[in-house]
């Protein structure tokens, strides 16, 4: 805004010495000080065609840091809520662990509880064949017994 009334100032100076100057000097400064005057013109449309070009640069930039501002706090937002789940994989991680663990420690009972079934069922054979190899001596004896009933009985 004091740009402007600098420029504006700057060129009413112009014209007015510019036009006295002119009126004093006759037409061939006349011609010169209506080119200088114009190109103040000129410049003062410079002036604020990149006053406004910085407006527009500045704009982008302000929009362009908003974005980023934006894209910084969705990235933040994506990191915590992946230390989030992280945390979730972690913590599942420990529970199959420990079950495994659980798993790991019920298949040593059952490991253990086969081999005593195992030398349960090999005691009981050879109970089953100590019983038979018993029942067929005891056969025997009583067919001996028998025998010897019969031999005397006769």
């Amino acid at each position: 805004m004091m740009k402007n009334k600098k420029i504006g100032l700057g060129v009413t100076a112009a014209l007015f010495l510019g036009s006295t100057v002119g009126f004093a000097a006759g037409a061939g400064f006349f011609d010169n000080a209506t080119t200088v005057e114009q190109n103040i013109y000129k410049l003062a449309n410079i002036a604020t065609q990149n006053k406004q070009k910085a407006a527009d640069v500045q704009s982008k930039l302000d929009q362009t840091t908003g974005q980023q501002k934006n894209l910084q706090d969705q990235l933040d937002s994506l990191k915590q809520q992946l230390a989030n789940k992280q945390n979730e994989v972690n913590a599942k991680q420990s529970e199959i662990e420990a079950k495994q663990r659980e798993v790991e420690s019920k298949q040593q009972e059952v490991t253990q509880k086969q081999q005593e079934a195992d030398k349960l069922r090999n005691e009981l054979s050879n109970a089953q064949n100590d019983s038979a190899q018993k029942d067929a001596r005891m056969a025997e004896l009583a067919n001996l017994s028998q025998q010897k009933v019969n031999e005397l009985g006769q």
